[in-house]
């Protein structure tokens, strides 16, 4: 507002939104409760240390891979941070997200939650979920979120995703879902939820 004075604001934040740069904030913060709120993942420099979110080896996990051993492009993990912070507030969950750098804890209710973190140095970008029974829910959002990635950014930005199984270890997507895998697949929903409307999301 300060350099558009007004003018181009409602503009640049459709624009903003449409590229999943900013999102609304909907949690309650130190400030007015009818003041508008938004977060810019890009913006936020926190040393994930300081997040104290470490991979436990008993949490359900998975990885996002780009395709043939490169590194995931620049700019794909702050617009899924985005996407994740607009689905936990349409949720209206109290608590609030946790954002570092490279690193951020989402939550989905009042006990289940979802790690975010990109490993530059692994080249992935990997999904940490509170218990079990988020483990399926969790990994429809986020797949949803790379769908909407790959039309934003370009049809040529393509994945692979594995998913971690007790005593097993990394598993192919396809593969844990023709096998019904638990806990991201079971006889009962061999589908993992339907997806969620990212454009519904995001206020389009």
């Amino acid at each position: 507002e300060f350099m558009w004075d007004n003018i181009q604001v409602d503009f640049l934040l459709d624009l903003m939104r449409e590229t999943m740069l900013v999102c609304d904030w909907r949690f309650s913060t130190h400030g007015s409760a009818q003041e508008t709120k938004f977060l810019i993942p890009s913006m936020v420099n926190k040393a994930e240390a300081s997040l104290s979110l470490s991979l436990e080896n008993d949490k359900p996990k998975c990885i996002f891979a780009a395709v043939d051993g490169y590194m995931m492009p620049i700019g794909v993990f702050q617009p899924l941070v985005c996407l994740a912070v607009a689905y936990s507030g349409r949720k209206q969950v109290l608590s609030e997200p946790l954002l570092g750098a490279s690193t951020a804890k989402v939550f989905l209710g009042p006990d289940e939650y979802i790690v975010l973190g990109h490993n530059r140095s692994e080249k992935h970008i990997y999904a940490m979920f509170s218990n079990e029974a988020t483990a399926s829910e969790g990994l429809t959002m986020v797949l949803s979120m790379f769908q909407k990635l790959k039309q934003v950014m370009t049809a040529r930005f393509n994945w692979t995703t594995k998913v971690g199984v007790k005593d097993v270890g990394y598993v192919n997507y396809e593969k844990a879902r023709k096998l019904n895998m638990k806990p991201w697949f079971s006889n009962n929903k061999k589908e993992a939820n339907q997806g969620i409307n990212v454009d519904s999301l995001m206020n389009l």
